[in-house]
């Protein structure tokens, strides 16, 4: 008799996990509601007698956490040291570095918004912060640049301050930008970073049933000939079909390997009686083919459609005239254009992302100067009589 033996190993199992980005701007009036705090600190001098300000406290706290490393004759200056806090990879000089300016003279003053984890996840994405007046007053556009540095894209991309990412820190060390935050009238932007669950797959596995078949004939002496019988006995390794239930949206593909063993032993027995003759006639050894059903492993496939096809700046296009309202703020960079399409023209609409159209866009001009309107739906209407 054999046996057959099959057995899934969670080393067999593979998933892979997704991250969940999404976009949330905040009104400066509900901060408070999400957790959001404004913070302003100063340089004060701090004694060891007698009470200490909040605000020099803050301002000592923020220098500790960030920017101690890099303030001139700091003991590591001078050598190499790990910064838990770096925000970019590339070279000192490149332009595009890590750089941090904090302010220590006498009376000093910076400004820090502090955004809580539960509402940026593992992270606050690169190239996703901006923040602007509500008025749309055309005074500041603070973004990040991707590596760790606040600018102001409405002054010359001037650098006023830092944004951690990890640590859902803003700090704003320019002595100009230090009361941007105390205006009571503006949005800011960020888009969160969230680890989906690790998938717990659950195995349930059915057994199939072993039947085991001995007839035995026991003749009794006669002088009638013998036929004898013999003992046949049926093995059948049973068949397994596993069923996988995960718990999370990634698909787990796991193809279990079944090998049936069928065995059959044939053991005649015969018994003789003295003066009698003997006849032996051959059994039929019966044929018995197992069934081995296996669930095949489920794919699932994504069909989507591409609508959208390059940005302006892709396409070489900057528009001679763009107007918009209300926030994002539209530009070459982040306006789509129809798959196929090259150039602004009636009928067609703008879109911010797949799916996702321009819906504060009025106007737009094409490669040729031609002012176009654009409707609340995001679609170029009509051809003005201006001319850019």
């Amino acid at each position: 008799m054999s046996r057959s033996k099959n057995t899934i190993q969670f080393s067999d199992i593979s998933s892979a996990p997704i991250k969940v980005k999404y976009s949330a701007t905040y009104a400066s009036q509900s901060l408070e509601g999400a957790g959001i705090t404004i913070n302003r600190a100063w340089n004060h001098i701090m004694t060891v007698t007698g009470s200490v300000e909040e605000k020099a406290l803050k301002y000592n706290m923020i220098k500790q956490l960030y920017y101690k490393n890099y303030i001139s004759g700091s003991l590591l200056m001078s050598g190499s040291a790990y910064d838990s806090s770096e925000q970019s990879t590339a070279a000192s000089g490149s332009g595009d570095a890590d750089i941090r300016y904090f302010p220590t003279e006498s009376n000093a003053q910076i400004c820090f918004l502090y955004v809580p984890r539960f509402e940026f996840g593992e992270k606050i994405s690169r190239n996703s912060f901006q923040l602007m007046p509500t008025n749309q007053v055309s005074a500041y556009n603070v973004i990040d640049d991707g590596n760790g540095n606040l600018i102001d894209a409405y002054n010359n991309y001037k650098k006023v301050g830092n944004i951690f990412y990890s640590q859902g820190v803003v700090v704003f060390t320019d002595p100009d930008y230090v009361c941007i935050l105390q205006n009571p009238n503006f949005d800011f932007q960020i888009r969160a970073i969230f680890p989906s669950p690790s998938p717990t797959p659950s195995l349930s596995i059915t057994p199939g049933l072993s039947p085991s078949f001995t007839p035995t004939v026991s003749p009794s002496p006669s002088s009638a000939p013998v036929s004898p019988t013999p003992s046949v006995s049926t093995t059948v390794t049973p068949s397994i079909t596993p069923t996988l239930s995960p718990s999370a949206t990634p698909s787990i593909s796991i193809t279990p390997s079944v090998t049936p063993s069928v065995t059959i032993s044939r053991t005649p027995s015969i018994s003789i009686t003295p003066n009698s003759s003997l006849s032996v006639t051959p059994s039929i050894t019966p044929s018995r083919t197992p069934t081995v059903s296996s669930t095949p492993p489920i794919t699932p496939t994504i069909s989507v459609t591409p609508i959208i096809g390059y940005t302006l700046s892709q396409l070489g296009l900057n528009p001679c005239f763009l107007q918009s309202t209300g926030f994002p703020v539209a530009n070459a960079s982040n306006i789509y254009l129809p798959l196929g399409v090259t150039d602004i023209q009636p009928n067609i609409y703008l879109y911010q992302s797949y799916n996702v159209k321009w819906t504060n866009i009025t106007a737009i001009a094409d490669a040729s100067g031609n002012i176009y309107t654009v409707n609340t739906s995001g679609q170029v209407a009509s051809y003005s009589t201006s001319h850019c």
